[in-house]
């Protein structure tokens, strides 16, 4: 097989589903191992889930394969509409499941990555929809209600709330309207809460926060370490190379891409500062970094780039079978 054809599997719709497949293999190897620990679903604003979400490790597992899938298959969709990548390709939607492979603990149980990912690729079809849309007040008080039920059960859907501020504005969607709309979006999950008597003012407060590496063994830790400061390595470089090419684009697809590259950005950011919390931020860094791997594949015309991207799925299978073997 020559080179030009094991580039078009790469970006064809033959790849997507062998990676999914292989997903959902690794993601049942890893829980009949049982290297896959039952980690605390967290707290928010004003509640606290105790245990994992899903009890039982079989649905667990099969529920987050499912929305991982289904998380692909919303990027494949959102690139058809949006056109953020101009080259033909499907290569994000294997790259993030590849990447979430990778680590057991992100493929293998369904948690709040897992949940906070989901509703990021979900509200990203409202934000890409707003641009420059004067009338996108509905979008807006959606987005933002959403975001702050999230906030209510676990605090990390405040990285969501920052990003999608940003990005509104970025899109120019934001006016005094629809700041009124975001503002009460943000009050209204909350309004009703304690409306009902569901909770009281006295319930509101600072999170628990619970580590991460307190479910894991020591060489568990390290790889999970190990694997999320290589992944920021790459989405940075990648990202800052692609940019340099994405500034010929017309505004509207830079804008898309600044989101995109904004999402990689505030993962790092808040993995940085929330670090118990690190595995709950890397399926939203795996999916900015799916995004700039697709774009510097189709960017780059070296014939031979299908072999760094050999030498990521490499690392990818490696850092799984570290996490089963040490």
């Amino acid at each position: 097989m020559n080179d030009d054809r094991i580039i078009d599997f790469l970006n064809g719709r033959t790849f997507p589903v062998l990676a999914a497949l292989l997903l959902a293999l690794l993601a049942v190897v890893a829980l009949v191992m049982e290297c896959v620990p039952t980690m605390e679903a967290g707290s928010g604003l004003l509640y606290t889930i105790d245990g994992a979400i899903v009890d039982d490790p079989m649905w667990s597992m099969l529920l987050n394969v499912a929305c991982l899938i289904a998380i692909g298959l919303m990027l494949v969709a959102m690139n058809k509409f949006f056109n953020f990548i101009r080259a033909f390709t499907f290569i994000f939607a294997p790259t993030f499941f590849l990447l979430q492979a990778a680590n057991p603990l992100l493929s293998s149980a369904f948690g709040m990555g897992t949940v906070l990912c989901l509703a990021l690729t979900l509200l990203s079809f409202l934000l890409l929809s707003s641009y420059q849309n004067p009338r996108s007040q509905r979008s807006v008080f959606i987005t933002f209600a959403l975001l702050s039920a999230g906030c209510m059960f676990h605090y990390t859907f405040l990285v969501l709330v920052v990003l999608f501020l940003l990005s509104y504005l970025n899109m120019r969607a934001l006016n005094f309207k629809s700041l009124l709309a975001m503002l009460i979006g943000l009050i209204t999950p909350f309004w009703i809460a304690l409306g009902l008597g569901l909770v009281s003012l006295s319930d509101i407060a600072l999170p628990h926060i619970t580590a991460v590496w307190d479910n894991l063994e020591l060489s568990q830790v390290r790889v999970l370490v190990a694997s999320a400061a290589v992944t920021v390595v790459i989405t940075i470089t990648l990202t800052v190379m692609n940019l340099m090419r994405i500034l010929n684009y017309r505004l509207q697809t830079r804008v898309y891409n600044t989101y995109f590259a904004l999402v990689a950005l505030l993962a790092v950011v808040a993995m940085s500062i929330d670090y118990p919390n690190m595995s709950v931020y890397m399926p939203m860094l795996n999916l900015g970094l799916a995004v700039q791997v697709a774009h510097a594949f189709t960017l780059n015309t070296w014939p031979k780039r299908h072999y760094a991207y050999l030498v990521l799925v490499v690392l990818c299978l490696g850092t799984f079978f570290a996490n089963l073997l040490l």
